[in-house]
Protein backbone atom coordinates (compact mmCIF):
# COMPACT_ATOMS: atom_id res chain seq x y z
CA UNK A 1 0.00 0.00 0.00
CA UNK A 2 1.10 3.64 -0.95
CA UNK A 3 2.46 5.57 1.96
CA UNK A 4 0.60 8.73 0.92
CA UNK A 5 -2.86 6.42 1.14
CA UNK A 6 -1.41 5.13 4.38
CA UNK A 7 -0.96 8.87 5.64
CA UNK A 8 -4.50 9.58 4.60
CA UNK A 9 -6.35 6.97 6.15
CA UNK A 10 -4.55 7.44 9.65
CA UNK A 11 -5.05 11.50 9.39
CA UNK A 12 -8.64 9.99 8.93
CA UNK A 13 -8.62 8.44 12.00
CA UNK A 14 -6.90 10.62 13.99
CA UNK A 15 -9.60 13.08 13.20
CA UNK A 16 -12.49 10.72 13.23
CA UNK A 17 -11.57 9.41 17.09
CA UNK A 18 -11.20 6.05 15.15
CA UNK A 19 -9.23 2.98 15.71
CA UNK A 20 -6.98 1.81 13.33
CA UNK A 21 -6.15 -2.22 12.31
CA UNK A 22 -2.44 -2.17 10.72
CA UNK A 23 -0.26 -4.68 9.40
CA UNK A 24 3.18 -4.10 9.86
CA UNK A 25 6.25 -5.18 9.35
CA UNK A 26 8.97 -4.19 11.59
CA UNK A 27 12.63 -3.70 10.31
CA UNK A 28 15.00 -6.99 10.53
CA UNK A 29 11.62 -9.11 10.66
CA UNK A 30 10.44 -11.39 7.98
CA UNK A 31 6.71 -11.99 9.51
CA UNK A 32 4.56 -8.89 9.63
CA UNK A 33 2.13 -8.20 12.34
CA UNK A 34 -1.28 -7.21 12.44
CA UNK A 35 -1.86 -4.58 15.32
CA UNK A 36 -5.01 -2.15 16.48
CA UNK A 37 -4.06 0.76 17.49
CA UNK A 38 -5.40 3.98 18.24
CA UNK A 39 -3.25 6.65 16.32
CA UNK A 40 -2.21 9.64 18.11
CA UNK A 41 0.27 11.91 16.56
CA UNK A 42 1.40 11.21 12.05
CA UNK A 43 4.82 13.04 12.21
CA UNK A 44 7.71 13.57 9.71
CA UNK A 45 11.25 13.19 11.18
CA UNK A 46 13.40 15.51 10.60
CA UNK A 47 16.06 13.82 10.28
CA UNK A 48 15.49 10.97 7.84
CA UNK A 49 12.30 12.83 6.43
CA UNK A 50 10.08 9.59 7.35
CA UNK A 51 6.26 10.00 8.53
CA UNK A 52 5.89 7.88 11.57
CA UNK A 53 2.25 7.17 13.29
CA UNK A 54 2.78 7.51 17.06
CA UNK A 55 -0.01 5.18 18.53
CA UNK A 56 -1.72 2.98 21.48
CA UNK A 57 -1.11 -0.42 20.16
CA UNK A 58 -3.07 -2.87 22.26
CA UNK A 59 -1.41 -5.66 21.62
CA UNK A 60 1.59 -4.68 23.69
CA UNK A 61 -0.36 -2.26 25.80
CA UNK A 62 2.25 0.87 25.28
CA UNK A 63 2.64 3.38 23.09
CA UNK A 64 4.42 2.33 19.51
CA UNK A 65 5.57 4.30 16.46
CA UNK A 66 5.07 2.45 13.39
CA UNK A 67 6.63 3.87 9.79
CA UNK A 68 4.17 4.56 7.33
CA UNK A 69 6.18 2.41 4.61
CA UNK A 70 6.38 -0.20 6.58
CA UNK A 71 2.33 -0.60 6.70
CA UNK A 72 1.18 -3.49 4.20
CA UNK A 73 -2.73 -2.78 4.97
CA UNK A 74 -4.48 -0.69 6.84
CA UNK A 75 -8.58 -0.52 8.01
CA UNK A 76 -10.33 2.50 9.80
CA UNK A 77 -13.22 1.28 12.57
CA UNK A 78 -16.18 2.04 11.56
CA UNK A 79 -17.38 3.66 15.14
CA UNK A 80 -15.60 6.41 16.99
CA UNK A 81 -13.70 5.09 20.01
CA UNK A 82 -15.19 6.33 23.02
CA UNK A 83 -13.53 9.36 24.46
CA UNK A 84 -12.88 6.87 28.08
CA UNK A 85 -10.91 5.12 26.09
CA UNK A 86 -9.07 7.74 24.95
CA UNK A 87 -8.64 9.08 28.30
CA UNK A 88 -7.37 6.14 29.67
CA UNK A 89 -4.73 5.55 27.00
CA UNK A 90 -3.85 9.76 26.25
CA UNK A 91 -1.08 10.25 29.40
CA UNK A 92 0.92 7.22 27.49
CA UNK A 93 0.54 8.79 23.99
CA UNK A 94 -0.11 12.58 24.30
CA UNK A 95 2.05 13.44 27.34
CA UNK A 96 5.48 14.86 25.43
CA UNK A 97 4.74 15.39 21.48
CA UNK A 98 6.88 14.10 19.45
CA UNK A 99 9.90 15.77 17.72
CA UNK A 100 9.65 16.72 13.68
CA UNK A 101 6.68 18.12 11.76
CA UNK A 102 3.13 17.32 13.22
CA UNK A 103 1.16 16.21 10.23
CA UNK A 104 -1.72 15.31 11.92
CA UNK A 105 -2.69 15.30 16.09
CA UNK A 106 -5.57 13.76 17.87
CA UNK A 107 -7.81 16.36 19.69
CA UNK A 108 -10.65 14.83 22.32
CA UNK A 109 -12.66 16.72 25.07
CA UNK A 110 -12.07 15.57 28.83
Amino acid sequence: MAPETVATLVQQAIIGHRAVRITHCKDGDTEPTTRLVLPFYLVQCEANKRVYVHAYCSLRKAKRSFRIDRITDISVGDKPVPSTMYQRVAPMGLSQEPTGRILGRAQWQS
